[in-house]
């Protein structure tokens, strides 16, 4: 439905004295919602967008609106879907078997669960990102720079392959949100790839600015961990 016809729908029930609340999902790059969609009164909004400026960054201003970043499922999450999509047919072994390999693919991929539980939508997002870091250039290696910061990203530049945005403690009880590669595999392949593209001394402020993140992701027991080690 579009925002035309969604305005006169809505527009309809406010009319008959109805009240409610729009969930609106940015599904499509670059298609936010108008800022009159929503009934004067009596109706509240929440638009659902990936840390993509170019989705929500004028609806955002002309609404007024209040941002909040949400973190991705954690592994317990994936782990109760999986209970809940397989218990009635499967085997307590053939349950933790499934669990395994959906770990892996997390683990390899990131937190998505469009594609971490079918093999052939996993298989085609990790080739697609793999690919997106194989055809870094140097260029493309100015707009990382938001990793391990709170700046928000735009869609034409840093790949929303290999970049997620996480909920962390400030100072006090404050939150901000910060930028961080996806998954452990990725950002292997992220970070090498940048070593080889960057000068080595801004590669190394890159590292120190996103350190805890990648200690987070276990990365000890990859040759990464020398990039932490190494004196600067």
């Amino acid at each position: 439905m579009g925002n035309k016809r969604s305005k006169s729908v809505l527009g309809g029930l406010w009319q008959r004295g109805m009240k409610g609340y729009i969930i609106y999902d940015v599904a499509k790059k670059g298609t936010p919602p108008d800022t009159d969609i929503a009934p004067c009164k009596g109706w509240g909004m929440i638009v659902v967008s990936s840390a993509n400026l170019d989705n929500v960054n004028e609806w955002e201003k002309q609404s007024e609106s209040l941002r909040i970043v949400m973190n991705c499922p954690e592994k317990d999450d994936a782990k109760a879907i999986c209970v809940w999509m397989k218990h009635n047919w499967q085997l307590a072994e053939e349950e933790a078997d499934h669990w395994k390999k959906v770990e892996v693919r997390m683990d390899n991929l990131g937190p998505l669960l469009r594609y971490v539980f079918d093999q052939s939508k996993y298989k085609s997002r990790l080739d697609s990102c793999e690919s997106t870091v194989n055809k870094m250039t140097l260029p493309d290696t100015n707009y990382y720079s938001v990793l391990g910061t709170d700046k928000m990203c735009d869609g034409s530049h840093v790949s929303h392959k290999l970049v997620k945005v996480v909920r962390v403690r400030g100072n006090g009880d404050s939150e901000l949100p910060l930028n961080a590669l996806i998954s452990s595999h990725l950002a292997e392949l992220t970070l090498c790839k940048l070593a080889e593209l960057m000068v080595p001394n801004y590669f190394n402020l890159l590292i120190l600015a996103i350190k805890d993140d990648l200690i987070s992701k276990a990365l000890e027991d990859h040759s990464l961990f020398a990039f932490l080690s190494a004196p600067l």
